[in-house]
């Protein structure tokens, strides 16, 4: 093996006095041992974590506007209670599925039922006083009918005949009052029956039952709530956006958004509307847009990332914002090239801030490895090594 001593004079030295302080096998292994730290000495590697390097990748680029907010049920129904009573035959129960006009409780209100019961009997009593009234007035007009034939013989006074035509007059009334008295006991009857109606609680939307106030049982009164209905189908998304920024955003606009629980994916929608005022307080426009939930997988109440696409998608090259090195007119990277650590100028355009990060518009291709950690402060020309990958296998 040849000898590399000549370059290294300090360890030369040190393998003499070796040498002369030991015995001559001791100075025979000298210099393999200072063969080995020269090496590593003259040929230094730096081990990066992969965490620390990006791959520069293409993908689809677009300008927009962001907004965050919560996805809520496009509709959402509070069902009070329109009558007082006790909660009978409660049939469903906090994520219940139910239709518009289903059933779901009845209120027990005797007292609601006896006012029915009541109004029933007054409108027969009145109906039964109209045909008494009618039969008298029908007898009263035949009297008439005789009377004036008798008094056209001769054999009737002219007031005997006008005492029969005063019965139908009395007997007119007397029919009309009946009617009167009718109609007055079927609007009770009406009145009790709405009343009546009014204790059986219906779903007024199509959906699912979100909360639920109230058990079996348990006494209401007017006004108290007793169940909430939302309708999940279709999920809304009430985000808010910088009002600068609300003359870019109008409706039909296409918005990609991510949540929380589904790390990865994105999704899309529609702006359905924005808000004509801003929020004074806060100084952000309110921005609403449906989703379609099919199979109710989205979960209400999700806070919601998203953006609104305002300029045509392009592709393009991206790398994580914190790769870039320099200031705003001199932006450079870190590239790995050759195994070996080179400075690469480069031109940025668009930043995506959903995603942390910048397009490249020259300097770097797809599959260009850059340091993206801004803690690594790597000299240039360094040779570098990332610690998953296989270490080289040394020549012979």
């Amino acid at each position: 093996m040849p000898r590399i001593m000549h370059a290294f004079p300090d360890v030369r030295r040190f393998g003499l006095c070796a040498a002369v302080a030991v015995s001559i096998a001791g100075c025979r292994t000298a210099p393999a041992d200072t063969e080995k730290v020269a090496v590593a000495a003259a040929d230094p590697v730096v081990i990066i974590s992969p965490d620390d390097v990006a791959t520069v990748r293409t993908a689809d680029l677009a300008s927009g506007v962001f907004l965050t907010g919560s996805l809520e049920p496009s509709e959402k129904v509070t069902v009070r209670a329109q009558s007082p009573g006790t909660i009978q035959q409660l049939a469903v129960n906090a994520s219940t599925v139910v239709t518009r006009g289903q059933r779901l409780a009845v209120i027990q209100a005797e007292a609601l039922q006896s006012q029915v019961t009541s109004g029933e009997v007054g409108v027969a009593s009145a109906q039964a006083g109209i045909a008494a009234a009618e039969r008298t007035l029908a007898a009263a007009q035949q009297r008439v009918e005789g009377a004036k034939m008798l008094n056209a013989a001769g054999a009737m006074s002219r007031m005997d005949l006008l005492s029969a035509q005063s019965q139908v007059d009395g007997a007119t009334g007397q029919v009309a009052a009946a009617k009167a008295q009718a109609a007055a006991a079927a609007a009770q009857l009406a009145s009790a029956t709405a009343a009546a109606n009014r204790t059986i609680v219906e779903a007024p939307i199509s959906g699912v039952v979100s909360d639920r106030k109230v058990s079996e049982g348990e006494a209401v009164g007017v006004g108290q709530e007793v169940l909430t209905i939302a309708n999940l189908d279709v999920l809304q998304l009430a985000g808010q956006i910088p009002v600068q920024q609300a003359a870019l955003v109008r409706a039909g606009q296409v918005v990609s958004f991510t949540l929380d629980a589904y790390a990865g994916q994105t999704f899309t929608a529609k702006v359905g509307r924005v808000d004509p005022v801003a929020d004074p307080a806060t100084r952000r426009v309110g921005v609403w847009l449906d989703l379609p939930n099919p199979g109710r997988l989205l979960i209400s109440g999700q806070f919601v990332t998203g953006r609104v696409i305002t300029a045509n998608v392009m592709k393009g090259l991206l790398i994580p914002r914190t790769a870039l090195r320099g200031e705003e007119k001199a932006r450079y990277v870190l590239l790995i090239e050759n195994g070996k650590i080179v400075r690469r100028d480069l031109h940025v355009g668009l930043f995506d801030d959903s995603a942390s990060e910048v397009a490249v518009l020259d300097g770097l291709k797809e599959g260009d490895r850059v340091i993206a950690s801004p803690a690594l402060d790597i000299p240039l020309n360094a040779k570098v090594r990332e610690a998953s990958a296989a270490a080289p296998k040394k020549s012979t």
